[in-house]
């Protein structure tokens, strides 16, 4: 049975077991950058914060976009997500509603480059972390290494 080491402050959750998603809406990033987040990007937290499922936007698009302002390193109710356990696995339900990923629109075609890091703590401090493509915790918070994501029917 997977034992689960959450903190009490969700801005902690990337040293703890969670998972980090990062994306790049309009897929404007660039190699060659230095890196670091632009004005269209997002990069979310999810994970267990004082017993409770935590959904923690470290990044977010700016109200430019679409006229939302939306808050960076905020707790969020408004993203779906709950940490299920099913004997030894461990399940992560994530459903992002379009208002989450705005300039991004959730439309068959439309693609948006993104990644995805999973964090794994002992108990003590973090021991690793595993992510789909860099751009997360390799080449910190560049999204011009993430990779595409396009929705289908």
């Amino acid at each position: 049975k997977k034992d689960f080491f959450p903190p009490k402050n969700a801005r902690l959750m990337w040293k703890h077991d969670s998972v980090q998603i990062g994306f790049d809406t309009i897929k404007n990033a660039t190699l060659g950058l230095n890196g670091g987040y632009q004005d269209d990007d997002y990069e979310y937290i999810f994970g267990l914060c004082d017993g409770a499922s935590t959904v923690y936007r470290h990044t977010a698009a700016a109200l430019l976009y679409d006229g939302v302002a939306r808050s960076s390193r905020a707790v969020l109710n408004d993203v779906p997500f709950a940490v299920k356990q099913h004997g030894d696995d461990v399940v992560y339900e994530i459903a992002f509603p379009s208002s989450a990923l705005s300039p991004f629109r959730l439309n068959a075609g439309n693609s948006v480059r993104w990644s995805v890091l999973v964090n794994l703590n002992d108990g003590e401090e973090r021991v690793g972390w595993l992510e789909l493509t860099p751009g997360i915790g390799q080449h910190p918070k560049n999204p011009a290494h993430f990779i595409d994501l396009i929705l289908m029917k």
